[in-house]
């Protein structure tokens, strides 16, 4: 294994995202606010504007946080630390990009410490790839979601937020929904995001005045959205952590979840009182009798954001920087 050169005395840090979007811009962005608000100079560049900076690549002073492609730049980078955001799915990213994701692992690996966002997700590269982490960092919330949710009683929202893609499994939910809404006339359905499945979502429920498709929303639309909404949904059955399960309970939503994943590790002890578990395979019953549970269930969510603030992530890569390789 190639010597790691690894500074304590971090005088600054480059984040890599830019063209990133969706979980991983947020991340990138979350982050940098974290180090700030510890005083140190932060930011959130694109790969190649990382490449332009040779300089500060090269200075063991900078911390540089690499996620996706631009791990590929550890073998350069001083003082690094490389970032495992989910295990690689053939479906979601096609073989080639599979493979190179793959491979940027293995260069975190050897050439930088290499961190994951769960633990869910560091078992399966070290069962299925035999590449281990030096340390799991769970995502931090970004500042807009770090203080705890007001209580409402006008709650009519059933969620979704993310990319409209195959992986989240959102037209399983359909039907169940449906039948759900029969039963509570006074609620209805947000879905937030654009993607490859919304033709085939909308097609789905064809002039249902009870579904709604708003787009992409800025973070403090998506704010407001959460703090309308009584249950959020998603059907990943491979969610690598689940940011929108951490914002959703942070603004005091109930959320309905895949018995699987790394969301499982953000609130343990709120399973079966505020985060409901729907068993697997996914099924219209199983799916319907959770989403029940959970519009059913009694009082707030008593969820605490302070382990995942900005600041308390960006300390634990800090310490993560300082620790001996």
């Amino acid at each position: 294994m190639a010597i790691r050169s690894m500074d304590c005395k971090s005088n600054k840090v480059l984040i890599s995202g830019g063209r990133e979007t969706g979980g991983l811009s947020s991340f990138a962005e979350a982050l940098k606010t974290g180090f700030e608000e510890l005083g140190i100079e932060t930011e959130v560049l694109s790969q190649s504007a990382l490449v332009r900076r040779w300089r500060e690549l090269r200075d063991g002073n900078v911390l540089k946080i690499l996620s996706t492609g631009s791990i590929f730049l550890a073998p350069v980078a001083r003082n690094s630390i490389a970032v495992v955001h989910g295990f690689p799915s053939v479906n979601a990213q096609g073989k080639v990009k599979s493979v190179l994701i793959i491979l940027s692992y293995l260069v975190g690996r050897r050439y930088s410490r290499l961190t994951s966002v769960s633990h869910t997700t560091s078992i399966m590269l070290r069962n299925l790839l035999k590449i281990r982490v030096d340390a799991v960092v769970h995502n931090p919330l970004r500042r807009e979601f770090s203080q705890r949710a007001e209580q409402r009683t006008d709650r009519r929202l059933l969620t979704f937020a993310g990319r409209l893609h195959m992986v989240k499994n959102l037209d399983r939910f359909i039907g169940p929904l449906r039948k759900l809404l029969g039963d509570y006339p006074c609620l209805s359905v947000a879905i937030a995001g654009t993607g490859p499945e919304e033709a085939r979502l909308r097609s789905l429920v064809p002039c249902d005045c009870r579904f709604r498709f708003l787009g992409d929303l800025d973070v403090y639309r998506l704010r407001e959205l959460l703090q309308r909404s009584l249950v959020v949904f998603s059907g990943n059955e491979n969610e690598p952590f689940g940011i929108s399960y951490l914002e959703a309970l942070s603004q005091g939503c109930r959320v309905v979840m895949p018995a699987s994943g790394g969301g499982l590790e953000i609130a343990p002890d709120l399973i079966g009182k505020g985060v409901f578990l729907v068993p697997l395979p996914l099924g219209d019953d199983t799916i319907l009798k959770t989403l029940r549970q959970a519009v059913a269930a009694e009082g707030t969510v008593p969820f605490d954001p302070q382990p995942f603030s900005p600041a308390a992530v960006a300390t634990r890569y800090l310490n993560l920087a300082c620790e001996q390789p």
